[in-house]
């Protein structure tokens, strides 16, 4: 009997450290999953995720405020369009208050410098208005990327931006 009992307790010894591993195991990447979650929920505002491919990159920090400047990457809340809704836009500035913005057809430049064409329509065959051409006036700014499906300030549905619309400067992350 007392072997019986011995050989019972071994086995209740041995079944208790596997539950207590599968506990910790259990709770460490539990810990984990959580812990990441509530961190991108609390820096939610740190990142912008890119819903486009117009620009390279993923995952964009934004790095500050201040005023725009040519060059400058930047995500900024579009005005209400036909196409995006409830997405951050990621561009570059190439156009300040000041600069001339001219139009040839569907080529545009800014100060005399070609930027690129606005397409006549989009993926989805739904004809797309070209911007008007002039001086960019004070607190507006004209964004745009390189890529040629981009939709930025080449097309009045965007036009030039309003500078209260930026987010902020953003750097890539991913």
């Amino acid at each position: 009997m007392k072997s019986h009992n011995a050989n019972k307790a071994k086995l209740f010894s041995k079944q208790w450290w596997l539950r207590w591993l599968l506990l910790c195991s259990f709770s460490v990447v539990f810990g984990a999953v959580v812990g990441t979650i509530w961190a991108f929920a609390r820096t939610d505002e740190q990142f912008i995720f890119n819903a486009t491919n117009s620009v390279e990159g993923y995952v964009f920090m934004l790095g500050g405020s201040g005023t725009p400047y040519r060059g400058a990457l930047i995500a900024f809340q579009p005005p209400k369009n036909d196409f995006y809704r409830h997405i951050k836009f990621i561009k570059y500035v190439v156009g300040i208050p000041g600069d001339r913005v001219t139009r040839r057809g569907r080529e545009f430049f800014i100060n005399g410098n070609f930027i690129g064409l606005a397409k006549e329509f989009s993926k989805k065959g739904i004809p797309l208005k070209a911007s008007e051409p002039g001086v960019i006036p004070n607190g507006k700014i004209f964004v745009w990327t390189p890529h040629p499906d981009s939709f930025d300030s080449r097309y009045a549905q965007i036009g030039l931006l309003d500078q209260k619309n930026i987010i902020g400067f953003v750097s890539r992350f991913l």
